[in-house]
């Protein structure tokens, strides 16, 4: 699939999209000084239908992705009318089309996995949660079921946050070099924007998501835990239950139930991943339940809390002040639990 872009790397560059170095006809490989140090331009693409570039006319990073499924362009299509411009679409945008040897190719933002760098505050999760279940909410509405609303699909647009950009080759360095990259807080810079994306298994059903003909069979996603996958013969489920099955346990109970500080939100998983689909609260529903929960909470103590993973692991690209921070943020954390212990909060 890099052929691809090599051969169109020209008609890319008039449509005002100049792609990295490596993938230009003339190119030649970067000298390998150590054998320990593999330039960037030598590493091959992951996904071949995904590749980046720079649009000329701003210097703005995006994202280039191909299509040849129907299905799925039929999905965005649906996403791109007028009706669905709405706040609460949590789609990723397309921000240019293009036609190039009988491929469409969709310009989008230059996203990031959404919980990397990890969350640092519990405010900031919580706005994560809010945006991902108005996404969901929206979807729904209509009349779309993603089939694949799970932790790999859930973007962020990083802009602000990591001001130099990524590589998308090596996304802990600014260039695809060993410069690591510096960041700054989603507190700092709010508000972060979260969106779905990769749509392949998604679908539209004209009749709403109560109907029946939104029953399919099969498997899909990347949670292979639903229990309607567990039937040994041929397994069938309602899409728009699985959407609220995958978002709640593939993305609350594995993603952020993993911080402390969330734990009231347990009855919102509990509800969302019941055993039994059609008892399964739905996307609006999972809303409102959320807002519920979150309104108990005190405004500042949500704002100024603190958060650290029960798991305390500590991922590559943490902060170099990582220990200091967790320090602060244990010592902040003991110091609100004294106070609400004494009924000072």
């Amino acid at each position: 699939m890099e052929r691809f872009w090599v051969t169109n790397y020209d008609r890319l560059l008039e449509a005002g999209y100049k792609l990295r170095p490596r993938f230009h006809p003339e190119w030649k490989p970067s000298p390998i000084k150590y054998s320990y140090e593999v330039p960037e331009d030598h590493v091959a693409l992951y996904y071949g239908h995904l590749n980046d570039a720079i649009r000329i006319s701003d210097q703005r990073h995006v994202m280039l992705r191909s299509y040849n499924s129907d299905t799925e362009k039929k999905v965005l299509d649906e996403l791109r009318k007028p009706q669905a411009q709405s706040p609460h679409n949590r789609t990723v945008p397309i921000l240019d089309e293009l036609e190039i040897d009988g491929t469409t190719i969709f310009v989008m933002p230059f996203l990031r996995q959404f919980d990397d760098p990890p969350f640092l505050r519990r405010s900031e999760c919580l706005e994560a949660i809010r945006q991902i279940l108005q996404g969901l909410k929206f979807m729904h509405e209509n009349k779309i079921a993603h089939n694949d609303a799970c932790r790999g699909n859930i973007m962020m647009d990083s802009s602000s946050l990591i001001p130099t950009s990524f590589s998308l080759i090596r996304p802990w360095t600014t260039d695809g070099s060993y410069k690591s990259i510096k960041y700054r807080t989603r507190f700092a810079v709010r508000p972060v924007n979260y969106y779905f994306i990769d749509f392949e298994t998604a679908a539209v059903y004209p009749e709403g998501q109560h109907s029946s003909g939104s029953v399919r069979f099969g498997r899909a996603g990347q949670d292979k835990t639903p229990p309607e996958f567990s039937e040994p013969f041929i397994p069938f489920y309602q899409a728009f239950k699985l959407d609220i099955y995958q978002v709640g346990n593939h993305v609350l109970r594995e993603c952020f139930l993993e911080y402390d500080g969330l734990e009231f939100l347990t009855p919102l998983v509990e509800k969302m991943t019941h055993n039994k689909a059609y008892e399964r609260i739905d996307a609006a529903q999972a809303l409102a339940l959320f807002e519920s929960l979150v309104s108990d909470l005190d405004a500042r103590t949500l704002r100024m809390d603190y958060i650290v993973e029960k798991s305390d692991r500590i991922r590559p690209y943490f902060p170099k002040n990582s220990r200091r921070h967790r320090r602060k943020a244990k010592l902040y954390n003991f110091i609100l639990d004294k106070f609400s212990c004494l009924g000072l909060m």
